[in-house]
């Protein structure tokens, strides 16, 4: 039986363990297992297991949530959409952090490489924030590149 580390080796995954207090919404963040984030556009594979549960529930969660990811699909169990909507990434503060993200750049060309995983905090990494906060963060730097003219 192939293990959950090759399973997302062949799959090309990447599984998180996070620990839910360094969160601001721990609380709900505790609750939950796991949870995993499908995008195919930009080549997405992650699960993200609770640091919380035990390691052997670890690897049944992230076996769990690496299924979901060779299916092609996320996976946001009942307790992650409030999470994502009350996260820090509501629109208000999308654009706060990305002016804050964008003025850390000494000098932006157009091979400037933008990471949106840094950007974003862990439990943010929805498909829907993340497109929103990437769309956020282009415009802001074309908004930066062209007032350097």
């Amino acid at each position: 039986m192939e293990t959950w580390k090759e399973k997302a080796d062949r799959i090309g995954a990447v599984v998180v363990i996070f620990d839910p207090d360094l969160y601001p919404n721990s609380e709900e963040l505790e609750k939950v297992d796991g949870w995993a984030v499908y995008d195919e556009e930009f080549g997405i594979k992650v699960a993200f297991v609770n640091a919380h549960r035990s390691t052997l529930a670890q690897g049944n969660i992230s076996y769990h949530e690496l299924e979901h990811l060779e299916q092609g699909h996320s996976h946001y169990p009942i307790g992650t959409a409030g999470i994502m909507q009350e996260s820090s990434a509501n629109n208000c503060m999308l654009e706060e952090r990305a002016d804050l993200y964008v003025r850390g750049y000494d000098e932006i060309t157009e091979e400037t490489y933008v990471d949106v995983n840094n950007f974003l905090d862990l439990y943010e990494l929805s498909h829907e924030y993340y497109h929103k906060a990437e769309k956020i963060i282009k415009r802001k730097l074309l908004e930066r590149l062209n007032f350097n003219y």
